[in-house]
């Protein structure tokens, strides 16, 4: 005797759609919070401007100090021609979508919220890769590519910096997660004789702090560029990059009557420059 199976019960057995969705992990943006952020005051009423000249003040005859003769004047040294430094605020970011009406009907749970959180991410995720592409512009350079970073590799852009008097406050390490691997086996990074921090967290800053390195706080994303045989790392002082963000994220939706649809779109205008190079960060190269 023929059994009723789940062939012949398959229009009886019902399917059902979780109302959890199964989302795409998202890369650590990080950049946004680590760089200089202060220019953004300089812009015009209501973020007017595409320009903002920013002069630098270095120091008269290379900062030495002339010894007084006796009987004889003074010589006076003048300020050199300084070079301004200028940050373009030119770069308008999108990421758009159209949803029809019946599909945003009959779909459960809300997918354009959804998709809204998504659209947000790649315009942030944007602004986070073009603020790496700029920065493995520094001329410093220390490491091999595709080679694992080592402590030497580390003492050497510490002194790279030290030695161009950049400020030991506001330093940060930011690693590619492919060196995470050589970076937390470090005798100096797991030893808390040589860290007075492991784990903390920043507010404001999306992940966990993964300790620090010569009292410099340790961060690791996915999200820095990426050379055909490794990747780029960063040791670097907050003022060595700005960011200039006349137009923050923000989200608009309009009901588009011919074709019975919503679009929206999310959209960011922004600006980014190297205000110190050579006295303001290291390029880490390794895996």
């Amino acid at each position: 005797m023929a059994n009723w199976t789940t062939t012949e019960g398959a229009g009886f057995i019902p399917e059902y759609w979780a109302m959890s969705t199964l989302d795409s992990y998202e890369v650590n943006l990080l950049l946004g919070n680590l760089v200089d952020r202060s220019y953004e005051a300089e812009l015009g009423p209501h973020n007017s401007g595409d320009t903002i000249h920013v002069t630098p003040v270095t120091f008269i005859n290379s900062s030495t100090a002339r010894t007084k003769a006796a009987g004889t004047d003074l010589t006076t040294d003048a300020p050199s021609t300084e070079t301004n430094v200028d940050i373009t605020v030119n770069t308008h970011v999108y990421q758009s979508a159209k949803f029809d009406d019946i599909a945003k009907l009959q779909a459960k749970p809300n997918a354009v919220a959804k998709y809204t959180e998504r659209l947000g991410y790649t315009v942030a995720k944007k602004t986070d890769t073009d603020l790496a592409t700029k920065a493995a512009s520094f001329s410093n350079a220390r490491g091999t590519l595709n080679v694992d970073v080592t402590e030497e590799v580390l003492d050497l852009a510490l002194e790279d910096l030290d030695t161009n008097e950049v400020p030991d406050s506001n330093r940060v390490w930011v690693f590619h997660v492919k060196n995470k691997r050589a970076v937390m086996s470090m005798e100096r990074f797991i030893n808390r004789d040589y860290t007075s921090s492991f784990g903390d967290f920043k507010p404001g800053v999306s992940r966990k702090i993964f300790g620090s390195i010569h009292d410099a706080p340790v961060w690791f994303t996915n999200n820095l560029i990426a050379n055909t045989s490794g990747h780029d790392n960063l040791y670097m002082h907050k003022d060595a990059l700005a960011l200039v963000v006349s137009l923050k994220p923000r989200v608009q939706a309009q009901y588009k009557l011919e074709s019975l649809a919503t679009l929206v779109v999310v959209d960011t205008i922004y600006g980014i420059q190297i205000m110190r190079n050579a006295d303001g960060a290291v390029w880490v190269k390794g895996k």
